[in-house]
């Protein structure tokens, strides 16, 4: 079975359940017992649960999984319901990453929607360790691109060090039997540095804290927003262990762009007579120290620095 398989490559199984394809159809307590007894039976490790079907009570899936499996099981809330957590307790939050957008398009306007879904949440605290808000899975690597632009490898880089930022977590979307393509963008998936921050929490999952502005229009923004305006740069932070900080600076203006920020305008950045810069893309100190500022420049269109 794929679940053997998975566990020969030392790799877990997750299921996919009550989903827009199956829409399952009975929402009696006795439907979802008999699907949990099934995905145990099967050996998963992890189960998504849609909201396209009756099966929609997050909490009773919790409970239900808890108190008949032997081994942990890690839940995704995909507008299951309810949607978000109502509290930073554990029993007020009985998943373990939940969506807070809409479905992502390959397209960088529904890249940038999908981002400032985070916002409101972050902002409450509704977005940390065993309780992990994600924007939907990445857009790297896709080339189904259905029927928009494909996407290209600064996007893609781009959106990978975006949903790092946010400790948003990082689902690949992408064709994996398509090596061509794997190989591509495997400097990007696979940068351990910029996993690194995705993974490490000091306290704020990371947010948005400079947006221009002065705006640049992108069409499509998703499969309900035909279109929209996004600030031309942005600027987000994440603390780090240590007294460090990640910062990524944002240009989606559709021209190459100077992008310059003031150290001492990063949030919860520890004080200091100078700072050590790494480029996470390169993975590399910036040679000498910082004091007042860091620019970076000719910034293509839709590109980044992290």
């Amino acid at each position: 079975t794929a679940v053997v398989v998975a566990h020969a490559l030392g790799l877990r199984a997750g299921f996919y359940s009550n989903n827009c394809v199956c829409h399952d159809h009975c929402g009696d307590v006795g439907c979802f017992k008999s699907d949990v007894a099934a995905m145990l039976a099967w050996g998963f490790d992890s189960v998504k649960l849609d909201g396209c079907g009756r099966e929609e009570n997050i909490t009773l899936w919790r409970i239900l999984f808890n108190s008949t499996s032997a081994k942990p099981i890690m839940l995704e809330n995909c507008h299951n319901g309810p949607y978000v957590p109502w509290g930073t307790q554990p029993a007020q939050c009985p998943f373990h990453m939940y969506r807070a957008s809409d479905d992502i398009q390959p397209a960088w306007g529904s890249i940038l929607v999908n981002l400032q879904s985070l916002a409101p949440l972050v902002k409450a605290g509704l977005s940390y360790p065993g309780c992990w808000a994600y924007p939907d899975m990445l857009e790297v690597g896709q080339t189904n691109t259905m029927g928009l632009p494909l996407m290209t490898f600064n996007e893609w880089r781009s959106h990978f060090g975006l949903w790092c930022i946010v400790s948003s977590p990082l689902i690949l979307g992408l064709d994996l039997t398509n090596t061509t393509t794997v190989d591509t963008v495997w400097p990007i998936i696979a940068n351990p540095d910029a996993i690194a921050i995705n993974q490490n929490w000091a306290g704020y999952p990371g947010g948005i804290y400079y947006a221009s502005p002065n705006t640049t229009d992108f069409a499509p923004c998703g499969y309900n927003v035909k279109k929209c305006s996004q600030p031309s740069a942005m600027f987000l932070y994440k603390p780090q262990p240590n007294q460090t900080t990640a910062v990524f600076m944002l240009n989606n203006a559709n021209t190459p762009t100077n992008l310059s920020l003031a150290i001492k305008d990063i949030p919860q950045l520890a004080r200091a007579p100078g700072y050590i810069i790494r480029d996470i893309w390169s993975r590399a100190d910036v040679p000498g120290r910082f004091c007042t500022d860091c620019a970076c420049c000719g910034r293509c269109s839709w590109d980044a620095v992290l």
